[in-house]
C-alpha cells in the first residue's frame, strides 16, 4: 500500500511541524515547575513557622494594657 500525499496534507505537516518546534521541550517544564512548587512550599513552611513562634508574643503587645495612656 502506497501512500500518496497531496499538497494539502503536506502543507498540514509542515505547519504542525513548525509549531511543534516552536514548543519548549516538557522535560525542561516539568521540572521548573518542580522546583517552583518546592520553593513555594518552603516558603509557605518558613511563614507557618514564624507565626507559630511569634504569634503569642505579638498577641500579647496588642491586647497589654498600655502603661501610660
Amino acid at each position: 500500500m502506497t501512500t500518496v500525499l497531496t499538497k494539502a496534507s503536506l502543507i498540514s505537516y509542515v505547519f504542525m511541524r513548525r509549531f511543534l518546534d516552536h514548543l519548549p521541550s516538557s522535560d525542561e517544564n516539568g521540572a521548573t515547575a518542580v522546583e517552583y512548587a518546592l520553593i513555594v512550599g518552603l516558603i509557605a513552611a518558613v511563614i507557618f513557622g514564624a507565626v507559630l513562634a511569634l504569634g503569642q508574643v505579638v498577641l500579647a503587645l496588642f491586647t497589654a494594657p498600655l502603661g501610660g495612656f
